[in-house]
């Protein structure tokens, strides 16, 4: 059998596979009414949280290094809760207490979200305490907790590439991450595929500041439910490394399906990790070395970093092993190098 028809074999037979695996898992906790303080860490989200009587207030703690910039979204499942929001740090000093109310302008019940960004200034155990702000309300809620960007490096977007995901719980957070050079002009396209979703995309760099933000509503100017998108232009990156992607929805009160593409406008970031070869081209020399270089990347191999070791070039998605995935992101930018 020929490269392509080989390679033909592989795409049709594992395309399935690459697809199912891009979807995040999400890590839940159950919390247990009076086993207390609840331990978490970063990515957890808690369910079955509940303030009862209305004088109860719930514990969690969650280790922290100083610098994290952590996110606590906690939002109440109940009308009428207006759940309030406190952090102490190692040393027992409140770095944050914030609260939402449960009421609106017209007095009527509702839900409500607590979303608060700290940068932390110590290291140790933090402790975060719930409880309903005028102690005269009972309720559920969800929590959870995000560092930004994430402790391990989430799935790679390629320059090109799509990529379809979920935004589950209401209080999810989905992370991915590309490598970018300083100087290049790139477009990320956003579609909700669910009505309701509002969805939010931010983009963070290696430095960690969010250098863009894009957003859409999912309800229209009548009040209905809507499927939504918006377009990231002409964003030019002026740091190289690594940048994050971070996609939640606007309000951590919906659920809902997403599709997301990341394309280069101008400058090499096309050609920056499948150019194998490095000679201006994707062609059959670039596949024939990746066909080679088929399976587990020898040791030593970091998942994540920028510039492989020689033994790894064909690596194109950084997860030290050349498969399927590496293969797809090759055939996809096959030609002339912009």
């Amino acid at each position: 059998m020929n490269h392509w028809l080989w390679v033909a074999a592989i795409v049709s037979g594992l395309v399935s596979a690459v697809t199912s695996s891009a979807q995040q898992p999400e890590h839940a906790v159950a919390f247990v009414e009076g086993v207390e303080p609840l331990a978490i860490s970063y990515g957890d989200n808690v369910t079955g949280a509940v303030i009862s009587p209305a004088t109860d207030t719930d514990r969690f703690t969650f280790e922290g290094n100083a610098g994290d910039e952590v996110r606590v979204v906690v939002r109440s499942t109940t009308n009428g809760f207006d759940p309030r929001v406190r952090i102490r740090n190692p040393l027992n000093v409140t770095i944050v207490d914030t609260v939402c109310s449960g009421t609106n302008q017209f007095g009527q019940s509702i839900q409500c979200t607590v979303l608060k960004s700290v940068t932390l200034g110590e290291s140790g155990t933090f402790t975060i305490f719930v409880s309903d702000s005028g102690t005269n309300e009972t309720g559920t809620f969800l929590l959870q907790l995000e560092k930004i960007p994430p402790t391990i490096l989430p799935t790679k977007k390629v320059f090109g590439s799509s990529v379809s995901d979920t935004i589950n719980p209401r209080t999810d957070f989905d992370f991915f991450h590309f490598e970018g050079v300083a100087g290049t002009e790139i477009q990320f396209s956003f579609l909700s595929t669910t009505n309701g979703l509002d969805p939010k995309l931010d983009v963070i760099s290696p430095s960690g500041a969010v250098v863009a933000t894009g957003s859409c509503s999912g309800t229209n100017q009548f009040g209905q439910s809507i499927a939504c998108s918006f377009t990231l232009d002409d964003l030019v990156l002026n740091e190289t490394g690594i940048y994050y992607l971070v996609i939640n929805d606007n309000g951590s009160n919906e659920t809902g399906n997403y599709q997301l593409s990341l394309n280069c406008n101008f400058g090499p970031c096309t050609c920056l990790e499948r150019d194998i070869t490095d000679d201006g081209q994707i062609n059959v020399s670039d596949l024939l070395d990746l066909l080679a270089d088929w399976g587990t990347c020898p040791v030593p191999c970091d998942a994540g970093v920028v510039n492989l070791p020689d033994n790894c070039t064909s690596d194109i998605i950084r997860d030290c092993t050349v498969n399927v995935t590496d293969l797809l992101a090759l055939l996809a930018s096959w030609g002339t190098c912009n």
